[in-house]
């Protein structure tokens, strides 16, 4: 992922919004938007365990440069970690699975796609991103 500040700030908005329309506490979504923003939207993030049957995972998927260094940075850990999207063509979606799928919401374009069966760059950082969601509702 190579998501900006601005996107993982909404992203942890709409969660909070969401959890807040079913009853959560003001004081718990502030303490959950706290550790989401520190864990997911920073640059940089060294290993952080999370789900500790995982153990320490990579969980920064704020990787663009308006994200925020975060403390004790190991950006080198991360360099060869993102993923950007990519397009793929008809052909070669036959040929190797990958799907490619673009949406567009108010004036900007989002391309998403996935590689069947190839390994996701944030695995751990989705999973306790679904958690913490679950977790609030």
């Amino acid at each position: 992922m190579d998501l900006s500040y601005a996107e993982v700030g909404y992203f942890i908005t709409q969660v909070a919004l969401s959890a807040a329309s079913f009853g959560v506490a003001q004081s718990d979504l502030q303490i959950v938007g706290t550790a989401l923003g520190s864990l997911f939207d920073v640059r940089c993030a060294p290993p952080t365990v999370i789900i500790p049957a995982q153990g320490a995972q990579l969980q920064s998927i704020c990787t663009d440069m308006t994200c925020p260094l975060a403390v004790n940075s190991s950006c080198a850990l991360y360099q060869t970690n993102i993923t950007e999207p990519a397009s793929a063509s008809m052909s070669s979606m036959m040929a190797t699975g990958t799907a490619s799928a673009t949406a567009s919401s108010t004036s900007k374009a989002a391309t998403a796609s996935a590689a069947a069966g190839a390994p996701g760059a944030y695995p751990a950082a989705i999973a306790a991103f679904g958690a913490l969601v679950a977790f609030l509702l």
